[in-house]
């Protein structure tokens, strides 16, 4: 589950950063406080491309977490009384 959700966000990751990268090409920006907006657009770029990576490790480590917890089994203890078993 946990690397879908981190795939389904580096798709939205790589939707915001190709949207950033053609606004300068769509419009003419401008900045509230008068700084560069395209400088701006470049900073957003640059950090979808950090949180991408990050996601990429998000996505490689739940895969490798899943496959682990895929070779745990249970097995009932014999010694306990199944009624009385807590069912977290």
């Amino acid at each position: 589950m946990l690397s879908e959700v981190a795939r389904a966000s580096a798709y939205m990751v790589g939707y915001v950063r190709a949207e950033a990268a053609s606004l300068c090409k769509r419009n003419v920006l401008h900045d509230d406080t008068g700084d560069d907006p395209e400088a701006r657009v470049a900073e957003v770029r640059h950090r979808m491309e950090l949180i991408a990576e990050l996601l990429r490790k998000v996505e490689l480590h739940a895969r490798r977490s899943h496959t682990a917890l895929g070779h745990i089994g249970v097995r009932m203890n014999p010694d306990e009384d199944e009624s009385q078993a807590a069912i977290p």
